[in-house]
């Protein structure tokens, strides 16, 4: 195998695993966050209703 060609096999598996870490840090995000609306957005609800108010 020619340099080039190895490069292209590194470049290609960098950039695959570049795309899953990608995909799952934005999969963790969104459970996260999901998780975090679940556990504290009532109360920030709450929070802003009372801005709201006064």
């Amino acid at each position: 195998m020619s340099a080039p060609e190895v490069l292209a096999i590194v470049f290609k598996t960098q950039t695959g695993a570049a795309f899953i870490a990608f995909w799952e840090f934005v999969a963790l995000f969104a459970v996260a966050y999901r998780w975090a609306l679940r556990r504290g957005g009532q109360a920030a609800i709450r929070v802003s209703r009372k801005f709201e108010q006064s």
